[in-house]
């Protein structure tokens, strides 16, 4: 969902409202409309159970890769559930969203945190490298172009689940992949990433929130 300048957001879950003052992409979750980088408050936020960690543990192995899960879910994952359903949809890990389950099938939509955990841990293959000066147009949240890709794992397939980083393995940008890996380096045109969130976009949301 996108907002453009001057909207106010009523939040019920953080029980705030926010004034955006720039266009922002945010994260919609049953009823409730939540930026990636407000934290909700305590009460809304459960400890993941033995149960559910398994659970998530498993999703993210079987989508992101093997050692993923582990390095996403600690003991330490919270849950924030659908208000409608009940179902667990925001996953908060030292007070940042790492991913959220994707309502439509069940599979995670990774943040930029959870990308930052992924890259540290070098457990995660699907990365899209990009030429370094299209970086900041990647970072505002555009999508990534096949002619701009200088790299691009073999194990990407579409509608996968990647992180974008530059020549500097700067991470850009997290989002869902339009091609095969070997199809963005073949290809010359078209879009290669579906970009969700950009690295700049998710830093003027925090700006905004502080303002």
């Amino acid at each position: 969902m996108l907002l453009n300048s001057s909207q106010v957001i009523l939040c019920p879950v953080l029980n705030e409202s926010f004034v955006v003052n720039v266009s922002v992409n945010l994260a919609c979750v049953g009823v409730l409309v939540v930026p990636e980088n407000v934290c909700p408050k305590r009460q809304y936020m459960k400890k993941a159970t033995a149960e559910e960690l398994f659970k998530l543990r498993g999703v993210a192995s079987y989508q992101l890769g093997r050692g993923t899960g582990a390095t996403l879910f600690t003991k330490e994952t919270m849950v924030v559930r659908s208000s409608r359903t009940g179902r667990m949809r925001y996953l908060y890990r030292d007070g940042k969203l790492v991913a959220t389950l994707r309502p439509t099938d069940g599979m995670l939509a990774l943040s930029l945190a959870g990308a930052q955990m992924l890259m540290r841990d070098r457990c995660f293959k699907n990365v899209v490298t990009v030429q370094t000066d299209v970086s900041d147009f990647i970072k505002r949240g555009r999508n990534v172009f096949a002619k701009h890709v200088v790299r691009a794992s073999s194990t990407i397939r579409p509608e996968d689940e990647v992180i974008v980083v530059n020549e500097r393995n700067e991470l850009l940008a997290t989002g869902r992949a339009f091609l095969s890996g070997e199809e963005m380096l073949s290809f010359r045109r078209g879009v290669a990433v579906k970009v969700r969130h950009g690295s700049s976009e998710s830093q003027m949301q925090t700006s905004s929130l502080k303002a």
